[in-house]
């Protein structure tokens, strides 16, 4: 097991957008001080992507040494297990995951490695590359100007936000967006329903760190387990 664990590698794009599809992940591994001779390589795929194989080029998934002295040994669920005859040390290989979905949700996707120079009991690298899934850029809804005024006195309820999402929501999902359609601000909050109207108390915590202006509101509402499809989100204005 000498040299296992060894090494470094960065992984290409370093974010995608959530659900998206076409994805094509570059893999690039630099050797540790230890050479490869008859060594091993074994990449974990991330769970939310697409599976990999390495029979179909052209299919969904596949997985390819595109540079180096490497080859494919098998794929078994989420693991590439790869033989490496020979790298030297401080030596690249590059293995592309091409046509991949991202997860629909943001999450720090981890490519694992694993590597055994001389043998075949790999372990995990030190440090692992990574693949930001990040919201997805949403279109925007022309319409109505929504004015948010957190303190807004004398309201009662300060940060009681009313909406008619057309039966009793259980929870909604709020996202805010920059201008630039950048999500930056995500909060998943009980609702009630009060006079037929859908309420929900937004936190202090709410928005935090946003100044006043102009941003982008989308409204997902969940009823018994069920989730709506988000609508576009429509201008709002935040006054704190």
């Amino acid at each position: 097991m000498s040299g296992a664990g060894e090494g470094s590698a960065t992984a290409s794009p370093a974010s995608v957008a959530a659900g998206s599809s076409g994805n094509t992940v570059s893999l690039a591994y630099t050797a540790g001080s230890t050479p490869f001779v008859n060594g091993t390589l074994v990449l974990t795929i991330p769970a939310g992507w697409t599976a990999p194989q390495d029979g179909n080029p052209s299919g969904p998934g596949f997985v390819a040494v595109t540079q180096g002295n490497a080859s494919i040994l098998s794929v078994s669920g989420n693991q590439v297990t790869l033989s490496v005859p020979s790298l030297s040390a401080g030596g690249g290989l590059t293995l592309s995951y091409q046509d991949a979905a991202a997860p629909s949700q943001a999450v720090d996707s981890s490519f694992s490695l694993a590597s055994d120079p001389t043998g075949s009991s790999p372990a995990a690298l030190a440090a692992q590359p990574l693949v930001h899934v990040s919201e997805g850029t949403p279109t925007p809804q022309p319409g109505i100007l929504v004015v948010l005024k957190a303190l807004a006195a004398p309201n009662p309820n300060p940060r009681a936000l009313y909406l008619d999402l057309g039966g009793e929501a259980d929870e909604v999902t709020l996202k805010v967006y920059s201008q630039a359609l950048l999500c930056v601000s995500k909060a998943t909050l009980p609702a009630a329903c009060s006079q037929g109207w859908n309420t929900v108390d937004l936190p202090a915590s709410w928005a935090q760190g946003l100044s006043n202006g102009v941003y982008y509101l989308s409204v997902q509402a969940s009823w018994r387990g069920r989730t709506s499809q988000a609508p576009a989100p429509v201008p709002v204005l935040i006054l704190r």
